[in-house]
């Protein structure tokens, strides 16, 4: 199903079947309202999900649990796409909530509707994969030349306890993310998100060992100069999702 908000969580136009869901017979009629009411969700899960949307561009597959119009709980993923003006101002998000089927009947989605949700599901599936390559492209290039760097200034034993290092840390958040053989192997099996906050953890563990090896300010030259051999989009994407941050 499809709905649109503004950018004060308000629902600006649905789908049908979203009025159905919604306990209306007439889409007008859920103009105006807020989407936290609709769905039957904390206001602040909804807060959540535009401030991910503005920020990001898109969120996909968000989950939610709903309960709308008196019905039971309801299990649901979320993809969106933000609505941005010429001027590039956040006014709301294009949204495509799927349930599972055997849920609740619903009414069947216009034609119009279903072309609309499926472009936006594609593009955020593109999105996401392009985000990840770019994480990847970012952590890898990062964690191999900060290892270069300690083994020409502190030799093999240091790099090696780098890379113990590295992967302890990895192990005991049961990521299956691994440094071996002077390469970093990352399974083509997290999300975005998911690579993120593992990325995150384990970049920072990594700055802060060559810190201790050489000095803060040796490492962060080194991770400028890592990232200058990088595309803007590499860096872009690794700073929306806090890697450069750290």
């Amino acid at each position: 199903m499809l709905l649109f908000t503004n950018a004060e969580n308000k629902i600006v136009g649905a789908s049908q079947n979203f009025a159905s869901l919604a306990g209306v017979e007439n889409v007008k009629e859920l103009s105006g309202r807020p989407l936290h009411e609709l769905l039957g969700i904390d206001p602040r899960v909804v807060a959540s999900l535009m401030e991910a949307g503005g920020k990001k561009g898109y969120v996909s597959s968000y989950p939610v649990e709903i309960r709308a119009a008196g019905q039971k709980h309801i299990q649901a993923h979320i993809t969106a796409v933000s609505d941005k003006s010429a001027a590039d101002l956040f006014n709301g998000l294009n949204i495509v909530m799927r349930i599972k089927t055997s849920d609740l009947e619903l009414a069947e989605l216009d034609p119009e509707f279903d072309t609309i949700a499926q472009r936006i599901l594609n593009d955020t599936g593109q999105t996401s994969r392009e985000n990840i390559t770019s994480l990847n492209d970012y952590f890898k290039a990062q964690v191999l030349g900060l290892h270069k760097m300690v083994y020409s200034l502190g030799g093999s034993p240091v790099a090696q306890t780098m890379m113990d290092g590295f992967n302890r840390t990895a192990r005991n958040n049961s990521w299956s993310i691994e440094f071996r053989q002077q390469d970093v192997f990352v399974p083509s099996i997290y999300t975005e998100e998911q690579l993120g906050q593992a990325f995150s953890l384990l970049l920072k563990d990594i700055k802060e060992y060559a810190s201790d090896v050489v000095n803060a300010q040796v490492v962060a030259d080194e991770i400028v100069n890592i990232e200058h051999g990088l595309n803007s989009k590499t860096n872009r994407v690794a700073n929306d999702f806090g890697l450069r941050k750290l």
